[in-house]
């Protein structure tokens, strides 16, 4: 093993097991041949990563999945996933109270059609349905697709649940259990 194995080529990139580091963080598959990037903190009960405003994971590959894989120790605690809503004016501030209809947590399903372009090709929202009381905020889900309307690619509601728990399967107002329109 070498021992020089983190390099700065001062331009800005760093490669890790790579003295050409192609992009701002390079490690070569040969460095993590089974995860690509572990981060962790050693010796420790609690590890938390932070990455703020972007994060993107490619597979530049012909075959297989780019994925994220959340795991859980062997205590009875379950893996959690958690997108954070405050209005506070960043991560570390004090956290100020949603209000109705914010938009809490939105995951995308995306794909480049002809033109390149990556558009949503269906999307499943949180938003904040109804008054937060001091220790809740009632939510409600929105699952949507896209439909091409004229050439022009467009997001539309397809099902909804509410606070109560009702379902409804083409209307944004389902007033029981399930509602079914259209």
């Amino acid at each position: 093993a070498s021992a020089a194995n983190i390099y700065n080529t001062n331009s800005g990139n760093v490669g890790i097991g790579t003295a050409s580091p192609g992009a701002l963080l390079a490690l070569p598959q040969s460095v993590l041949p089974n995860y690509g990037v572990a981060v962790g903190l050693s010796g420790t009960r609690s590890t938390s990563i932070s990455i703020y405003d972007f994060l993107s994971i490619n597979n530049p590959l012909t075959s297989g999945y780019s994925y994220i894989a959340i795991a859980n120790g062997a205590h009875s605690s379950p893996a959690k996933i958690t997108l954070y809503k405050t209005r506070d004016t960043g991560f570390t501030g004090a956290p100020v109270s949603v209000a109705v209809n914010d938009k809490v947590g939105i995951i995308t399903f995306d794909a480049a059609p002809a033109s390149g372009n990556v558009n949503d090709v269906a999307s499943i929202r949180a938003e904040i349905d109804g008054t937060p009381g001091t220790h809740f905020a009632p939510g409600r889900l929105i699952f949507s697709t896209t439909q091409d309307v004229n050439n022009i690619s467009r997001d539309i509601e397809r099902m909804r649940i509410d606070k109560n728990g009702n379902v409804g399967i083409g209307t944004p107002s389902p007033g029981q259990k399930l509602t079914v329109t259209g």
